[in-house]
């Protein structure tokens, strides 16, 4: 079944518009779709980490970075990375 809606951001895809200069209801539009793609990330990472700390090894793993100055040299590993 093929549906013939118009997206409301059609006549956007092409042309760089600011929000500022668009009608309200469609910077409401925009922002509800740019916040709900917000609220998805987040909660996709919150997911992805709950998965992660249930892992035993995982779990072992990073307790055992935090002994002596191996976190130390986690951080300095970070920093010269960027």
């Amino acid at each position: 079944m093929e549906t013939n809606q118009e997206s409301p951001f059609e006549h956007f895809e092409n042309s760089k518009v600011l929000v500022a200069s668009l009608s309200a209801a469609d910077r409401v539009a925009f922002y509800k779709k740019t916040y709900a793609h917000v609220a998805g990330g987040v909660l996709v990472f919150i997911l992805f980490e709950y998965l992660l700390l249930q892992s035993s090894a995982l779990i072992e793993f990073m307790f055992s970075m935090m002994q002596g100055w191996r976190w130390l040299i986690m951080l300095g590993g970070f920093m010269l990375v960027t």
